[in-house]
């Protein structure tokens, strides 16, 4: 499911399979909570920017549509419209959120809805059969973020629950299955064959990639034509392949079950290293699909937190994706990519455009500021996302300061397109061995 195809020191350039397509690593996942993207983004939009993963909310949606009525109409891809593989979180961090709202015992956690006020248990049990209503490619274990800073005695309990939670976790994913074995949330053909096959194609390193291809009636009966290259952008053609995907092989069988439920761990801890070590230890024994360092950028300095993610990288299976939730800033990702991280996401770009501030290849601006209202430059020279090959940076300053909802819009269009580009270079930096110049001269 998971393969390193690069590294320089400990920054890992990978692709992870899942049923919706095969992500490449690192990666930037888009933060579509509720099912979109705070700014009025669509599925389509988040394709222009570059997106590959979006991650969206077990607590939100359970609580508002329900996940029962996502799963009556088809399922979270098809309700937001995104075909792209989609990661939910737990709804542990929310739960934490509402720590005046919340009460934690073994049995899960009891909590008061923000939307209408009424209680709401949630066990780990609730947690996986919420996130498999969902139809989510990757589901993440329940866990309490701790909140930094807590007593050590404390951290070391709720650690220990989170453990037992996770055992839960991962017996409830492994028991939700059919009589013939496989997952309730994935159909199958008529004949029995999987509704799902994965198309191969050679790069040009020699290396693998892997494109989900569906059909009505089983499995396709010839290739689709290649798709673009997703650093590079490189158009391919059947009858004559791009360098980056080289030419279309046959459809190869199935890699790996289509019932499979790829289940991340979480790591907690606080700051407390001996016992982040001790529980990512204990978690790695499990052989899930990945690990995830949770509990992070929520108090702590910048300094801990890389130091934490130093500490555990160590002990995370090596041949398993990693996951820093909730970072970062575009330096927290170059730093912790070059600690070997894969996986990010971070409300960050879509919530900082929304205000106005601007990431761009000089560092952030202020479009609110007096000195953009003639300045008839794009956000970024250097950008070739929509926004700015369109609208100057006057514009979107007017219609920030008129109250448009078209400036919320543009500014968290480009603020993604930023990140997944800044993405994008850092595969091809780890590819190519020039990661320490990049991490060097980086803009933060």
């Amino acid at each position: 499911m998971f393969k390193v195809i690069a590294k320089q020191g400990k920054a890992r350039r990978g692709e992870f399979l899942t049923l919706h397509g095969a992500v490449q690593t690192p990666v930037f996942m888009n933060v579509a909570t509720q099912g979109a993207i705070k700014g009025a983004l669509s599925g389509a939009d988040l394709l222009d920017a570059g997106c590959q993963t979006a991650l969206a909310n077990t607590y939100h949606l359970h609580i508002r549509p329900g996940d029962e009525l996502i799963k009556s109409l088809g399922g979270l891809h098809r309700f937001m419209a995104w075909d792209g593989p989609i990661l939910t979180d737990s709804g542990g961090f929310q739960i934490f959120s509402l720590s005046g709202l919340r009460k934690i015992t073994e049995e899960g956690v009891s909590f008061q809805s923000h939307v209408d006020g009424r209680r709401i248990f949630m066990s780990p049990e609730d947690s996986i059969r919420i996130q498999l209503n969902l139809g989510a490619d990757i589901i993440m274990a329940f866990d309490e973020c701790i909140a930094i800073p807590s007593p050590r005695d404390y951290v070391h309990q709720s650690c220990d629950r989170t453990y037992r939670w996770l055992l839960r976790c991962k017996d409830t994913a492994e028991q939700t299955k059919q009589g013939d074995g496989s997952s309730a949330r994935f159909s199958k053909q008529g004949d029995g064959s999987p509704a799902y096959k994965m198309l191969e194609t050679k790069q040009g390193d020699g290396s693998s990639a892997y494109k989900m291809l569906k059909t009505d009636s089983g499995f396709p009966e010839k290739a689709e034509e290649p798709s673009p290259c997703l650093d590079c952008g490189f158009p391919g053609k059947a009858e004559e392949p791009s360098p980056c995907l080289g030419q279309a092989e046959e459809p190869s069988p199935c890699l790996g079950s289509p019932c499979l439920v790829n289940l991340f761990g979480i790591n907690q801890g606080a700051v407390f290293a001996d016992i982040r070590v001790s529980h990512m230890k204990r978690i790695a024994e499990l052989g899930l699909a990945g690990y995830a360092i949770g509990g992070l950028a929520v108090g702590e300095t910048v300094q801990e937190m890389y130091d934490t993610v130093e500490t555990v990288e160590e002990h995370m299976p090596a041949d398993r994706p990693r996951y820093l939730m909730g970072v970062g800033t575009p330096q927290n990702i170059v730093e912790a990519v070059a600690r070997g991280i894969d996986f990010f996401d971070c409300v960050l770009p879509a919530r900082n455009g929304r205000h106005g501030k601007l990431y761009t290849s000089e560092g952030s601006i202020n479009i609110l500021n007096e000195r953009y209202r003639d300045d008839a430059g794009p956000v970024d020279p250097l950008c070739v996302c929509h926004v700015c090959r369109t609208y100057s940076r006057a514009y979107i300053r007017h219609l920030f300061k008129a109250g448009e909802m078209l400036a919320m819009r543009l500014a968290v269009l480009h603020n993604l397109h930023y990140y997944n580009t800044l993405m994008s270079r850092i595969r091809c930096a780890i590819e190519t061995g020039v990661f320490d110049k990049l991490r060097a001269s980086f803009v933060g």
